[in-house]
C-alpha cells in the first residue's frame, strides 16, 4: 500500500504507515496485538511495526506447534501396568 502511494508521488509519514498496517490486520486474530502496537510509544516506524508483527507471528506459530505436539503425546498414552499391590495371597 505504501509503495502505491509512493508511485503516485504521495509520501506517508511514519505514523501514517504504522496506522495503515494496523488497520489492515484482522481484528479477530490480531485484536490484542493491534492494541499493544497502537499504545506502544517505541513503535514509531513502519519497520518497527513489521518486526514486532513478525516476532508475534513466530511466537504464535511456535505456540501452535507446541499444542500439536502435546496432543500427539497425549494420544500415544501407554496403559499403566498395575503392580497388583492388593492381590490376595493363598495361604
Amino acid at each position: 500500500m505504501t509503495r502505491e502511494f509512493r508511485n503516485v508521488g504521495y509520501e506517508l509519514s511514519d505514523e501514517q504507515q504504522v496506522l495503515a498496517i494496523l488497520r489492515l490486520l484482522p481484528k479477530q486474530i490480531w485484536g490484542h496485538m493491534k492494541l499493544v502496537l497502537t499504545h506502544n510509544e517505541k513503535i514509531k516506524t513502519f519497520d518497527n511495526a513489521v518486526s514486532h508483527l513478525k516476532l508475534e507471528a513466530g511466537r504464535r506459530e511456535f505456540e501452535c506447534a507446541q499444542q500439536v505436539t502435546l496432543v500427539a503425546h497425549a494420544n500415544q498414552h501407554t496403559p499403566h501396568k498395575s503392580k497388583n499391590w492388593h492381590k490376595p495371597t493363598n495361604a
